[in-house]
């Protein structure tokens, strides 16, 4: 018969091994594009700085998919209309905001030509896209 201790002690040990020591899990150096540094970046800042300092409330997403920049805004509105309206507003914030802070920080200078914005309304069961704006155009899907 085993003592719980000596199982505990297995286990122990077994969990142990499993944990990277010093950290390198975390150390290890991953190379990014400009795409996807400024895809990561633009979440990241709509969520702190839009979120504080504006009206723009409808979370996005953002991922470079090797040729652009998706833009998701996961709004309320449910017709093409409101949907432009907030994509309207989210390009202004890019253009006055965004942009100019990208360049700062990373050196990286975009323009709405690097992005296609899908507007999609979440209040509905599925999330259904209402509107997509790409090269200077609105198109319903």
């Amino acid at each position: 018969m085993v003592s719980g201790c000596k199982i505990t002690l297995v286990v122990i040990l077994l969990v142990a091994l499993c944990i990277p020591l010093s950290g390198k899990a975390l150390a290890k150096v991953h190379q990014m594009t400009d795409g996807e540094i400024a895809a990561l970046q633009l979440t990241l800042f709509a969520e702190i700085y839009w979120r504080a300092t504006t009206d723009l409330d409808a979370p996005i997403m953002a991922v470079y998919d090797g040729k652009c920049i998706q833009m998701t805004v996961f709004g309320g509105r449910d017709n093409a209309e409101g949907a432009k309206e907030t994509i309207l507003n989210y390009i202004i914030a890019l253009k006055a905001d965004y942009f100019p802070y990208l360049e700062e920080y990373f050196d990286i200078e975009l323009s709405m030509d690097d992005f296609k914005i899908i507007y999609r309304n979440r209040k509905v069961k599925k999330i259904k896209t209402i509107l997509i704006y790409e090269n200077g155009e609105y198109k319903i899907p």
